[in-house]
C-alpha cells in the first residue's frame, strides 16, 4: 500500500506513504521469491514511482494521468481497475454513509467517480488491463459492464478477465485460455455476453478441471475426457 486509501480512516489517498527505495526493496525482494506485486495505489506521481521500482500491477490508480498510462505501458505495468468496489461505495457513501468507517464517506464522494473517467485515458494509452472488483463478498461479474460501458470493448473485458489476468498471476501457461495443456475450467452462457454483457453474470454452465458440476443451471457432477 504504497498510498493512502479512500475507505480507511485518517489517511489521505492522495498522498505517496512509501518511500521510493521501501517499493523498490519490496519489489526486488518479493521477485527474488518468485512472487508478484500489485501496489493497492491513487495518486499519479506515486503510481510512477511505483512503476519505476517494478510493480506488476496498479490496483485502483484513480488519479493517473495520461503520463501515467503511457509509463505503465513503457514498463509492462498492468492497471486493474477496480471499478466495481467504487460504484458499491459511492452509493453507500451517498445512501448509507453510516456504514462505511469513520471520516470515509466524504472520500468516497470526492473520488469514486474519478476511475471511470480515466478509463478512456488507460484504455487509449494501451495499457495492460486485468480484471478485478476489489469487493470481497458481493457480486464480482459487475465489473464486465462497467469496464465496457466506459470505454472497453466486450472483448477487451472478457480478455482481461481471462488471458490478461492469467499474465499478470504468471499462470498462462496453465489457464486463462482454451487450448490443450491448460486446466479445462470453462463456464458458458445461455447467449453471447459480447452482445449482452448481463450474460456475464447468468453463467448456467460450469466445469473445473473438466468436471463438469452445472449444466443448464442444474447441479450435475459429470467426469469428461
Amino acid at each position: 500500500m504504497p498510498s493512502g486509501g479512500i475507505a480507511s480512516t485518517g489517511d489521505d489517498p492522495r498522498q505517496q506513504l512509501m518511500t521510493d527505495e521501501e517499493m523498490r526493496v519490496a519489489v526486488e525482494t518479493a521477485h527474488s521469491l518468485g512472487m508478484k506485486v500489485a501496489a493497492h495505489i491513487y495518486p499519479a506521481a506515486a503510481i510512477e514511482n511505483a512503476v519505476r521500482a517494478g510493480v506488476d500491477s496498479v490496483e485502483h490508480g484513480s488519479f493517473a494521468t495520461a503520463q501515467t498510462f503511457a509509463l505503465m505501458k513503457a514498463h509492462g505495468t498492468y492497471l486493474v481497475p477496480t471499478l466495481t468496489v467504487y460504484e458499491v461505495f459511492y452509493t453507500a457513501a451517498r445512501d448509507h454513509p453510516e456504514l462505511l468507517t469513520p471520516g470515509s464517506a466524504p472520500k468516497e464522494l470526492a473520488n469514486d467517480l474519478l476511475p471511470k473517467r480515466n478509463l478512456p485515458l488507460a484504455v487509449k494509452s494501451g495499457v495492460k488491463i486485468a480484471y478485478g472488483t476489489d469487493l470481497g463478498q458481493g457480486d464480482h461479474t459487475q465489473e464486465f459492464a462497467l469496464l465496457i460501458d466506459n470505454g472497453l470493448a466486450p472483448i477487451e473485458a472478457l480478455f482481461a478477465a481471462t488471458r490478461n489476468a492469467a499474465d499478470l498471476l504468471g499462470a498462462a501457461d496453465r489457464i486463462g485460455s482454451v487450448q490443450p495443456g491448460h486446466y479445462a475450467d470453462l463456464v458458458a452462457t445461455a447467449s453471447n455476453p459480447l452482445q449482452d454483457a448481463a450474460q456475464f453474470s447468468k453463467v448456467s454452465f460450469v466445469m473445473k478441471g473438466g468436471v463438469v458440476y452445472r449444466r443448464g443451471g442444474l447441479p450435475t457432477v459429470d467426469s469428461v475426457d
